[in-house]
């Protein structure tokens, strides 16, 4: 469901970006079937990084506030899945209510049900500490743009991935 609100709200701004009706179609299907195409002929033309003045060239309130509903839509979604994760490793507790729950199998099985449960939980606070930063860099302003050489992220590696906070070139290197 998160993929599919992304890829609808990233064809509206890729749309808005190109200035194009071609993007006119409303379905959901249709409108991630067209991301493509509409970036390709509008994103790239239009992405610079800078202004006349040789300064980095920010980003409208329009365009944060399309990566800002992107990223509150996921800080949701990855709240929801740590709430289940959690419950998952509290009940992994054996219940003692059959004549097999005490089999040193079964108790091996829900030892490792909960250690992977613990890890995608830890990824999950992870991944929602980073949504947190993006968010952050919105209301501080320095969303979109990389702290290590001070220039814009295209527009396509925020939509691809609204969390990343380097270049490409930078992320290469690292």
């Amino acid at each position: 469901m998160i993929l599919n609100r992304q890829s609808f709200i990233a064809r509206d701004y890729v749309c808005r970006l190109a200035n194009t009706d071609a993007c006119a179609p409303t379905k959901r299907n249709s409108a991630m079937q067209n991301k493509t195409e509409v970036m390709e002929a509008g994103v790239a033309s239009h992405n610079t990084n800078r202004n006349g003045n040789g300064s980095v060239k920010k980003r409208t309130p329009e365009e944060l506030a399309l990566f800002k509903d992107i990223l509150l839509e996921k800080f949701t979604a990855v709240q929801d899945e740590i709430r289940r994760l959690q419950a998952q490793v509290r009940s992994t507790e054996p219940s003692g209510d059959t004549a097999f729950s005490l089999h040193m199998a079964d108790a091996g099985t829900d030892a490792q049900d909960k250690a992977v449960a613990t890890i995608l939980l830890l990824n999950q606070q992870k991944l929602l500490r980073n949504v947190e930063r993006a968010l952050e860099r919105i209301e501080n302003g320095t969303f979109g743009v990389c702290p290590h050489t001070g220039q814009r992220i295209s527009d396509e590696r925020l939509i691809a991935n609204p969390l990343a906070n380097t270049l490409m070139e930078v992320k290469k290197k690292a």
